[in-house]
């Protein structure tokens, strides 16, 4: 009895056996669903005791097929089924031809290019080209009578899926790795960025490359350059922080010292901290602070020159006193309302209002108990 030889038997003896294969190979390796199922029919008599008597064209012919076309499905996906019904057909005298395969010219036609797809990475079309054959007709060759060789350069392809190490091989059997035009465009720029210490868009702009293209290509296939000049760049930061530390804060107080000696001058011989600053183009606060925190003695001997006694014992700024101090004499003195004595000296309500209650709440106090 002929085994069993059904579309469904035949899928799991001869199908791929990883899923992700099969989907990658797809309609060049696999078989379409519906071609499966147009010929399926034809290909259940072909495995059927019951049409043993009947050659592969007649059975073809009664299935609405062509007889090449039917045998091309049983030489690519059931070449077993096709193999033996031809050895029971030949021991039972039915068969009048010898058993088919390829000739001795064609397997020596094709012997070298063989050769090369099982000894190296290259493509079909590569080795088609070499060594002089065509493309397609090597191709079905391979299909048709050396399938273990067409499994074994798709498994290696479907690894390299996975890995997609830069200078292997690629999912579509070509190398992982620039073209040549490509290559040869960057080569300059790819030059500079591992030999000095330029921008990428400098180097773009001197080698004439556009900056986007070229560090795309410096992702992609130019990682392990990237890398090594990260890690220098950050090298050379660790070098300038620790330097930077080495100074510390001497190097920050000599500088400062440096800075802010000459305003000290000034303020010794009777200018305000606000002339000094503005003379010598310093800040202000940073001034007030550095004589604050080294020369406490000068600071001091300042703030007192810039303060002014108010009569009830408290302290303000000169310029202060200065600009409320009428108004707050009149203020003290009279019952004059505040807006008008505001008015009269030129100054804002509020401001004087606001100075009069901070230095003076007891004034305040007592004209509101007199109204």
């Amino acid at each position: 009895m002929i085994k069993d030889n059904s579309p469904q038997g035949q899928n799991e003896n001869h199908a791929l056996s990883d899923e992700r294969l099969l989907q990658f190979i797809g309609t060049r390796f696999g078989q379409r669903p519906e071609t499966q199922e147009r010929y399926a029919e034809a290909i259940e008599a072909c495995g059927s005791i019951g049409y043993l008597e009947m050659t592969i064209a007649e059975i073809a012919h009664m299935f609405g097929h062509t007889d090449q076309c039917l045998r091309n499905q049983l030489k690519r996906h059931y070449p077993e089924m096709m193999k033996l019904r031809e050895q029971l057909r030949e021991r039972l005298g039915m068969n009048k031809r010898p058993i088919r395969g390829v000739s001795a010219s064609t397997e020596a036609k094709y012997a070298p290019a063989i050769e090369l797809l099982r000894t190296t990475d290259m493509t079909i079309r590569e080795v088609a080209t070499r060594c002089g054959v065509s493309t397609i007709a090597l191709q079905s060759h391979v299909l048709f009578n050396h399938r273990d060789l067409a499994q074994q350069r798709m498994s290696k392809r479907l690894e390299a899926l996975d890995k997609k190490a830069t200078g292997g091989m690629s999912g579509t059997g070509r190398p992982n790795a620039p073209r040549e035009a490509t290559a040869a465009l960057y080569a300059e720029a790819l030059e500079m960025y591992r030999t000095t210490d330029l921008t990428v868009a400098e180097i773009a702009l001197k080698c004439g490359v556009m900056t986007n293209d070229f560090h795309g290509y410096l992702r992609r296939w130019c990682r392990s350059d990237m890398a090594v000049r990260e890690k220098l760049h950050q090298e050379r930061l660790e070098e300038q922080r620790r330097e930077r530390e080495k100074a510390g804060a001497r190097s920050r107080i000599a500088l400062a010292t440096q800075k802010y000696t000459p305003a000290l001058k000034l303020i010794e011989e009777g200018a305000t901290y606000e002339e000094a600053a503005k003379t010598l183009d310093v800040d202000r606060e940073n001034l007030y602070r550095w004589v604050l925190s080294n020369h406490p003695d000068i600071h001091r001997r300042e703030h007192q020159n810039q303060v002014e006694v108010l009569p009830n014992g408290k302290e303000c700024a000169k310029a202060s006193w200065a600009m409320f101090g009428e108004a707050v004499e009149a203020y003290l003195k009279t019952d004059e309302p505040l807006a008008r004595i505001a008015k009269r000296f030129g100054l804002h309500p509020t401001s004087l209002s606001n100075f009069i209650r901070r230095k003076f709440p007891e004034a305040v106090e007592r004209r509101r108990n007199k109204t």
